[in-house]
């Protein structure tokens, strides 16, 4: 299912949702709030975290938090079948519910099974920590739970949950997930991924450099608005090849995302091309962690692999527009970050009000904006590539756990 028909869905939703709730209200508010403090049974919370790699990424150490906080709950996460394979590597998940968003007839299967098992098994506690307003309420509707807690998006949440928590698209994500799960502290600035065996031993279609320089030109279709024209990417590796001779360039992406990758390095010349590799559509997400792990540095915009770069800690140099860094960025200054935004008048847009959809239409002064001649020039001014492509990266600048 193409996002446009997905948001298409949410705004007719939200028509229909009030007759929904109206059926459903009864029997969900009929029930209390719960004792958090007694009983020697766990705790059953259950979060909704649909859309976004990036975004469960962030909201992953908030709930490491949670736990921490509350040690009796069991967690069940429902989320798209498109994130289980990143779910399956968070140990803080007990039990992970996915939807089949792509297919009408599988998603409409999926939340009556849904409403079947909440109908026999009611949570203590729902968290909404979707943005895509009418389809999470739907769900929020579906499930039977004593306490239901989202975001304050409009009034039509309020006949939904018992409680809502101001939305403040101004801040980083994190601060919004720690309002939403009441919690005391912020937790741990990275989540804790669980690989079994480790990543490092996981095969990856590609051969091992010296210099390996992840790139990733792809973003979310939510909004294509936030790509970084590729001419501008040509120039950059251009600039970093003349640097770094040794430099090899790896494009990650998703299967679909294979043949924009494939077009950007034929249009490359020739020696550029040389130094590039393609991992798109080749790798599962243990084998794409394994190569993160070996990057010396992942250039990319405000995207899901960026959100996975930051997470495993790698120097970054990313591009940003109708998101900001002080929403989705770095949770804390660090030099092997680098960050570029212009801050235009328009930006951000990608907006919960909005279901994210920029009113440029592809249009985006704000990245182009962001020029390679721009981004060249602070590289020099920083000195960035010297130091973070050195043999030894600047000791002074390791993880902060």
């Amino acid at each position: 299912m193409k996002i446009s028909l997905l948001k298409s869905m949410d705004s007719i939703l939200t028509l229909l949702l009030n007759f929904v709730l109206t059926l459903l209200r009864p029997r969900s508010r009929s029930l209390s709030k719960p004792d958090q403090d007694g009983g020697q049974t766990r705790h059953r919370t259950t979060i909704i975290k649909i859309l976004g790699l990036g975004s469960l990424l962030h909201l992953a150490p908030r709930l490491e938090q949670f736990k921490k906080e509350r040690p009796d709950t069991c967690l069940t996460l429902i989320t798209s079948k498109d994130n289980l394979e990143l779910v399956r590597m968070l140990p803080v998940i007990d039990r992970v519910i996915g939807l089949e968003i792509h297919a009408p007839f599988r998603l409409l299967a999926d939340l009556i099974s849904l409403y079947r098992h909440y109908r026999n098994e009611p949570a203590d506690e729902l968290y909404d920590a979707e943005f895509l307003t009418g389809f999470s309420c739907l769900l929020s509707g579906l499930i039977e739970a004593r306490w239901k807690i989202g975001f304050q998006a409009d009034t039509r949440r309020d006949t939904v949950f018992d409680r809502v928590t101001p939305l403040d698209e101004s801040g980083h994500i994190k601060a919004d997930f720690c309002r939403l799960l009441a919690l005391k502290q912020t937790g741990p600035l990275f989540p804790t991924l669980e690989l079994g065996k480790s990543a490092s031993e996981q095969p990856a279609d590609t051969e091992r450099f010296v210099l390996p320089i992840g790139i990733n030109l792809n973003v979310s279709s939510v909004a294509l608005e936030r790509r970084w024209p590729p001419v501008y990417f040509q120039r950059l590796l251009e600039y970093i090849a003349r640097q770094r001779p040794d430099a090899v360039f790896i494009l990650t992406g998703l299967p679909h995302e294979a043949r924009f990758v494939r077009q950007f390095i034929s249009d490359c010349p020739i020696e550029l091309q040389q130094k590039c590799r393609i991992s798109a559509g080749k790798t599962s997400l243990l084998e794409l962690i394994s190569l993160f792990q070996q990057f010396k540095l992942f250039i990319s915009a405000d995207s899901g692999p960026l959100a996975l770069a930051l997470s495993l800690d790698r120097p970054t140099l990313s591009f940003w527009g109708p998101e900001t860094p002080q929403r989705y960025g770095p949770q804390h200054a660090d030099p092997k970050h680098l960050v570029f935004y212009a801050g235009i008048a328009c930006s951000p847009c990608l907006l919960a009000r909005n279901n994210k959809t920029p009113p440029c239409h592809g249009q985006n002064k704000c990245m182009a904006a962001l020029t390679p001649e721009l981004v060249i020039d602070r590289l020099e001014q920083t000195n960035f590539l010297e130091t973070w492509l050195a043999p030894n990266p600047d000791p002074g600048a390791e993880r902060k756990d």
